[in-house]
């Protein structure tokens, strides 16, 4: 067997360049006959691809100088195959180049190279999907937290006082929350008698599946109401989509691209000028199923420029509505249970019982249809809608529906349009029902609107402005209706600030109000405005101003100071308001008529996770506990936005996250002490709804120490020497004078030196200290042994 022959038998493990080369050249070893084809000659070259370089290769070249590639190889240089019957050579399928259409090829007999040019169709398509599912999170663990919002008036000798509180319970089976109210005044001229009304507001166990994109709730919910019902309040069970916990997740058909690249090459992706996505991909074409989620009308360009610097530019018009679903996608929405009356002032008025269910399927890019229907004992209604997309005009709606109550039989119609554009943006839509037509949410009685008419325009100047105007008109039948005219014109003035005009016209009260407002940023987080508005019918005129300063995102002071009106209409207010890791604190007052007018209010929660329980801000929606064990005093960040520090055992409460978004949490490096090891610095953190997470940071005390060791004749261990503590397999050498740097050291250490085939032992002893770099010592190397 030739050493050709054996080197390609072992071909898995690479050999030099030069060798190969060398190999190839000498005579007996030119070539060697495959086995069913002895007329093919085996050969080892380099290869390159549209000018990138690959591994050498194994060949085989026919007599006619033609030349084969293993079918493994092509696959491997994403090649798409042809149809046709490969050449079977030592068990392996082999494919002649000219089989490919569209490839040229030519050897180097100097540098022993396959170059191989094509075109970029005969490559792999590379798929890039820019949706952003995210990977099951593990469950929420077990906690809760709670939130409360105290308030107090004093005014004209009454005292008010309430508070709004919220308690919430959170496992891997869900959450329980609920909430209520609590009201206390006072009459201090008359009877000095207080009343405490206590309302419950709302209960709920909500159970999200995010891998389904669907929520289950029992309890206070409210219903769906599709494109023409009106939603209610109901105690009971609701089942329905919630792509709340796919954020990246786009529900609406984007228009997709395709392009092709000769080599690997940078697609920059730009959406009406702005960069959104930036991917590398490899030689061969390309597609975008979806371009970035933007809604309205638009343009989307992809930049395309290969390893030489070439460039091409794809440009593609487009309108995307979230109206629409796409192709296949369901939004639904089932419940049932008991309509809930006076919310807000009875904790638990609930009547007639309801189901309601509501699909929405998307049929095509173009067109997404609706059902939707509710039931009650005395009352039911059905209908269907339609949202059906023009690209180049925008998107039509419709809707029908029937209702039947104990009156009779009436029909609802609807119809609609928008357009919506970077610059100029209109739309109108017309709802009628017939003089029975009932629904869920609707009175039974002539009050319901005969007729709903509006439309709008709004056009976004170059200079950062813009203008709108709306109309509305809305008939009864046994009362007068009303019709609306609005306009307003939004101006920015440079660096000065911005002046915003309003208008609102009564055409059938036949009055009109005119509003002039300015307003002017003086900080990162302190703004003015200042206005005017008269109307025309009462002859009133308002003037105010204002200055205020937005809280932080962590610990500060904030403020605001107006004042309004003038003579005996005048008033003024101000209020201080401060922000603690432990909640915030307002306080105000305020004078009208000659009379005073004091309030203060604190807003904070508590929350746990575990046995960890924290006093901190009202958690909105979502809290992570964020730990650095062992380490006090470190500065927590989140969205880049100082939250607090940690507290003497090492946590710190972050109260205000995204649920099922990736939220970026960070610790101050420059908080921790030098003998902290940082595994990372930032963390993201993907919380469930109403709920928290714990989130702990790599960050370990290296318990790091200097030691010094010397021989018994005085002098230092050598350097390179090899220090290893008991227990573990890391190493440590030794530097200098015989200074070794250990970490990672227990109380007491017992240490195996060796250097030249000699070693030795030593004890040491790691102290309690805050020395970031203690020196352990000055030890002897006694009882060297070979």
């Amino acid at each position: 067997m030739s050493l050709c022959r054996s080197i390609r038998s072992q071909r898995r493990f690479s050999c030099s360049f030069a060798l190969i080369a060398s190999l190839l050249a000498h005579p007996a070893l030119a070539g060697a006959p495959a086995v069913g084809a002895p007329t093919l000659t085996e050969t080892f070259l380099a290869v390159r691809v549209n000018g990138e370089m690959k591994p050498v290769t194994l060949l085989l070249q026919e007599p006619d100088g033609r030349v084969m590639a293993r079918t493994s190889d092509l696959v491997r240089w994403r090649f798409a195959l042809p149809q046709g019957n490969p050449v079977i050579h030592e068990g392996e399928s082999f494919l002649s180049l000219d089989a490919i259409s569209g490839v040229r090829w030519s050897i180097d007999p100097a540098t022993q190279t396959l170059a191989i040019d094509t075109v970029a169709g005969n490559f792999l398509p590379t798929m890039m999907s820019l949706d952003d599912r995210r990977a099951a999170q593990p469950p929420p663990p077990i906690g809760g937290f709670f939130n409360y919002d105290l308030s107090a008036q004093s005014a004209n000798h009454r005292t008010t006082s309430g508070g709004l509180f919220e308690a919430v319970a959170f496992s891997p089976w869900g959450s329980l929350a609920t909430s209520a109210v609590v009201r206390s005044g006072m009459d201090g001229e008359i009877n000095r008698t207080t009343r405490t009304d206590f309302t419950r507001l709302s209960t709920t166990w909500t159970l999200d599946r995010p891998g389904d994109a669907a929520t289950w709730r029992v309890g206070d919910t409210i219903s769906s109401a599709g494109s023409w019902g009106r939603p209610v309040r109901i105690g009971g069970l609701q089942y329905a989509t919630n792509f709340s916990t796919q954020p990246g997740f786009i529900t609406f058909p984007m228009p997709g691209l395709a392009g092709e690249a000769a080599l690997p090459s940078t697609v920059d992706i730009y959406v009406n000028d702005s960069l959104r996505m930036r991917r590398d991909v490899l030689a061969g074409p390309f597609s975008i199923p979806q371009l970035p989620a933007l809604t309205g009308m638009g343009e989307a360009r992809v930049v395309v420029r290969d390893l030489l610097g070439r460039q091409q530019t794809l440009v593609t018009p487009f309108y995307a509505s979230a109206q629409l679903l796409r192709p296949g996608l369901r939004d639904f929405s089932y419940e049932v249970g008991a309509i809930r009356s006076n919310y807000g002032s009875a904790s638990a008025d609930y009547g007639r019982l309801v189901a309601v269910a509501t699909e929405r399927r998307g049929l095509s890019d173009t067109l997404t249809g609706e059902l939707h229907g509710e039931v009650t004992r005395d009352r039911q209604a059905v209908g269907v809608g339609a949202a059906w997309l023009w690209p180049a005009a925008g998107v039509f709606t419709a809707s029908v529906a029937t209702g039947r109550s104990r009156e009779g039989v009436g029909g609802l119609a609807s119809v609609g349009f928008q357009r919506q554009a970077r610059r100029l943006s209109f739309g109108a839509s017309v709802t009628a029902t017939s003089d029975n037509y009932t629904a869920l949410g609707l009175p039974a009685d002539p009050r319901t609107p005969k007729k709903l008419a509006q439309t709008y325009v709004s056009y976004a100047t170059p200079n950062g402005g813009a203008f709108a105007l709306n109309y509305i008109q809305q008939d009864f039948r046994e009362r007068p209706g009303a019709q609306l005219v609005s306009a307003s014109w939004n101006i920015s003035i440079g660096r000065v600030g911005q002046l915003a005009l309003a208008l609102q016209r009564d055409v059938r009260g036949h009055q009109t109000r005119v509003a002039l407002t300015f307003s002017r940023a003086l900080g990162e987080a302190t703004s003015m405005s200042a206005g005017a508005s008269t109307n025309t019918r009462s002859n009133n005129r308002d003037a105010y101003a204002q200055v205020q300063r937005n809280l932080p995102a962590g610990s500060g002071v904030g403020y605001r100071l107006m004042t309004r009106g003038s003579g005996d209409g005048a008033r003024s207010e101000g209020s201080v308001l401060m922000q603690s890791d432990y909640g915030t604190y307002e306080v105000g007052a305020s004078t009208f008529g000659g009379n005073a007018a004091y309030r203060a209010g604190v807003a904070g929660g508590f929350a746990m996770i575990g046995t960890d329980a924290f006093a901190s801000r009202t958690v909105s929606e979502s809290f992570s506990v964020v730990k650095v064990p062992g380490f006090a005093d470190v500065r927590v960040y989140a969205a880049n936005q100082l939250i607090g520090r940690t507290n003497s055992s090492g946590a710190a409460m972050v109260p205000r996250l995204l649920a099922y978004q990736a939220n970026t949490i960070g610790i101050e490096q420059a908080d921790l002490p030098l003998d902290a090891t940082v595994d990372a610095l930032t963390l993201d953190v993907v919380p469930a709804y109403r709920s928290g997470v714990l989130t702990e940071f790599p960050v370990r005390r290296s318990r790091g120490g200097l030691v010094t060791v010397l021989l018994d004749d005085g002098g230092p261990l050598p350097a390179g020497a090899i220090a290893r503590v008991s227990g573990t397999e890391q190493e440590f050498p030794a530097g200098l004078h015989g200074e070794i740097y250990l970490t990672n050291l227990l109380k007491e250490n017992t240490m195996e030196l060796s250097w030249r085939q000699q070693r030795c032992t030593i004890e040491a002893v790691f102290p309690e200290t805050s020395d970031p770099l203690p020196h352990l010592g000055t030890f002897v190397c006694h009882r060297v042994r070979r």
